[in-house]
């Protein structure tokens, strides 16, 4: 999110397919799960703030980090 306008700038799975496949994936709380993903856009110098999102069938889990780019 570009926080001077406000704006979505970028979402990982816009331009991707995806099967549906069910299944059951238990995460021990004391085992973190870390994913990566490099944007290879061009950020103009700004405050931005990127959010994670996991979904689940109880509740949608979400954490933000901000950053500026001089």
């Amino acid at each position: 999110v570009d926080l001077q306008n406000g704006g979505e700038l970028w979402r990982w799975g816009a331009d991707r397919m995806f099967a549906q496949v069910l299944g059951t994936e238990r995460l021990d709380p004391e085992e973190p799960r870390r994913w990566r993903e490099v944007y290879e856009g061009d950020l103009p110098p700004g405050e931005y703030e990127v959010e994670g999102i996991v979904p689940t069938d109880e509740a949608t889990f979400r954490s933000t980090a901000s950053f500026r780019v001089k």
